[in-house]
């Protein structure tokens, strides 16, 4: 209503952007297009946001490479030496892994860790695209000196089991399961897999007491685990 009735006369780029946000999560991709290209007019300092904003429009909407396009159009059209936010450059490897270019998406990802040595969201990636591209030992190594600097997270443990799963040591696995559990107890997504770990050694007993604990952890969402 805001924009409606000030129309032309309405030049606060804040305005188009919340509308552009709110279109997108209702799914009206055309709206929120042309409110963000109308926050770009007004202000073209913030030109890189609203490219990730439309990038990500499109990721959602299944077209990772019209994202692609979008981001690298913006990106590549920054004055020499402007820095690229890390918002952007973290979307670009989604986008990126998306298109299952693990290569290209780990390259961008050690940039990033190279600005902010310790984004968890870095280190995870880059295990991920090492793992995508079966290289499993390498994502193991990276695992394990990186672990120690980083903020407890489930999903590095997570990456790490299944590196030694990729590895062919379940057994280890375990063991790097159960250290991630000695530290972040209440991680039931930790319990899940200890469970499905138990399972593929057909320890019975031992899998479904890692599956209790995990329906004991989320106790809003038991009959969801249950099923």
């Amino acid at each position: 209503q805001l924009v409606d009735e000030a129309g032309a006369d309405l030049r606060d780029p804040a305005v188009y952007l919340q509308l552009g946000d709110l279109a997108a999560e209702l799914g009206r991709v055309e709206e929120a297009n042309r409110a963000y290209e109308r926050a770009a007019q007004l202000d073209p300092a913030q030109l890189s946001e609203i490219a990730v904003r439309r990038a990500r429009l499109r990721l959602g909407a299944g077209r990772p490479d019209l994202a692609l396009e979008v981001l690298d159009q913006t990106l590549t059209a920054l004055p020499p030496g402007t820095p690229k936010s890390v918002a952007a450059l973290l979307l670009r490897a989604e986008i990126l892994t998306a298109l299952e270019r693990a290569g290209e998406a780990q390259q961008v990802l050690e940039e990033v860790q190279q600005r902010e040595p310790g984004s968890p969201v870095a280190t995870a990636g880059i295990a991920r695209a090492l793992l995508d591209q079966g290289k499993h030992a390498e994502a193991k190594e990276f695992l394990r000196t990186a672990l120690p600097k980083a903020p407890p997270q489930p999903s590095l443990y997570l990456l790490l089991a299944e590196a030694d799963a990729g590895l062919g040591s379940i057994p280890d696995a375990v063991t790097t399961v159960k250290k991630g559990l000695e530290i972040l107890p209440k991680a039931a997504s930790l319990w899940v897999r200890l469970g499905e770990l138990h399972v593929a050694k057909e320890n019975w007993t031992e899998a479904a007491g890692a599956y209790a604990h995990a329906i004991a952890s989320l106790p809003t969402r038991r009959h969801q685990i249950a099923r």
